[in-house]
C-alpha cells in the first residue's frame, strides 16, 4: 500500500495517513514491512490478518460492493483490483411502508398482518407474519416469519408483500 493512494481513495492528508500506519505497525509489528524501492508497505514475513479473515467471500463480498458503487475506497483494503460486474437486481420494488411494518414487527416482537403474493395462488391472501430475520439470498430480500396460517416458519420475498400492518393479536 502507499500513503498517496489512501490519501486519494479517503480524501486525508499524508500525515494523517502516515499517524495511522504507524499506529497500525505498533498493535501489528511484522504484518507490515517498508519497500524502499517501491516507497510501499508490503505484507511482512509473518503477516496475521488482523481486521479480517482472508476467506474468499469476504473479498467477493467487497469486490461486489465495489462493483456496484465504483468507489475506490471499498477496495483499497484489498489491493488492487480485477474487473468485476454487477448485474441489476431482478427482484421487484420493496414498498418503504411495508418494510417499516416488517422491521417494526421484528424489534417489538410482534406480529405483522400482510396481503402477500404467491406463485401457490392466483390471488393476493392476507395472513399474519411473525417476522424473526431478514435474509438476502438469490439477489432477494426475504423475511424470515412464523405464519399463522400454514403454522410454520417460511421465507416471504418482501417485494411480494403488498401490504402490511401491525397485528393487534398477541402471540400464541
Amino acid at each position: 500500500l502507499q500513503r498517496k493512494d489512501i490519501c486519494e481513495a479517503f480524501g486525508l492528508t499524508l500525515n494523517h495517513v502516515t499517524r495511522e500506519i504507524t499506529a497500525y505497525r505498533k498493535l501489528h509489528k511484522n504484518n507490515l514491512v517498508y519497500d524502499p524501492e517501491t516507497r510501499a508497505w508490503r505484507i511482512g514475513p509473518g503477516f496475521k490478518p488482523a481486521y479480517a479473515t482472508g476467506d474468499p467471500g469476504e473479498y467477493l463480498a467487497m469486490l461486489h460492493a465495489y462493483a456496484l458503487s465504483g468507489e475506490a475506497a471499498v477496495m483499497v483494503t484489498a489491493g488492487p483490483t480485477v474487473t468485476a460486474e454487477a448485474l441489476p437486481r431482478v427482484a421487484g420494488k420493496i414498498d418503504r411502508a411495508v418494510l417499516k411494518d416488517i422491521i417494526g414487527g421484528l424489534r417489538r416482537h410482534g406480529g405483522v398482518v400482510v396481503k402477500y403474493q404467491s406463485f401457490s395462488d392466483p390471488e393476493p391472501t392476507e395472513r399474519t407474519l411473525w417476522p424473526h430475520a431478514l435474509v438476502f439470498a438469490n439477489e432477494r430480500w426475504h423475511v424470515r416469519a412464523y405464519d399463522s396460517r400454514k403454522q410454520r416458519f417460511s421465507d416471504f420475498v418482501l417485494a411480494r408483500i403488498l401490504k402490511a400492518r401491525p397485528a393487534t393479536e398477541a402471540a400464541a
